[in-house]
């Protein structure tokens, strides 16, 4: 019995020890730090319907509402600390329509995670 023992121990101590050496790799692949960060970001940037106005023609998404609703974010060129805060409603940006300046908020608060709020950024190549 003393020599069976043994023996699953030494099986199992190599087996065990593998396991949790892969066990850190795959927490970090599942992780939004890593690679994995901008294919999320499409699927946060559906489910979080921003897709309701917004297409990203470049990534072939397209807006859910009529084109005159559309605002194509595949050119944006304000950085994420911008798009943050005016995404947050704490700032507002310039738009000119029809020869008049005006200063605007985002129609809806983002509610989401800041890790979401990142993900989706970093898909549509804000930095």
């Amino acid at each position: 019995m003393r020599k069976l023992t043994s023996f699953i121990g030494l099986v199992t101590a190599p087996v065990v020890a593998l396991v949790l050496l892969a066990a850190p790799a795959a927490m970090s692949a599942s992780s939004t730090d890593g690679p994995n960060m901008a294919a999320d970001g499409k699927a946060l940037f559906l489910a979080n319907k921003c897709d309701a106005c917004h297409s990203v023609t470049a990534k072939s998404v397209e807006c859910a509402k009529p084109a005159h609703f559309e605002k194509d974010l595949s050119a944006v060129t304000d950085d994420a600390a911008f798009v943050k805060k005016f995404l947050k409603k704490e700032v507002t940006k310039k738009e000119t329509k029809d020869g008049v300046d005006k200063e605007v908020k985002h129609k809806k608060m983002w509610s989401g995670s800041e890790e979401d709020l990142d993900a989706i950024l970093a898909w549509l190549g804000i930095k």
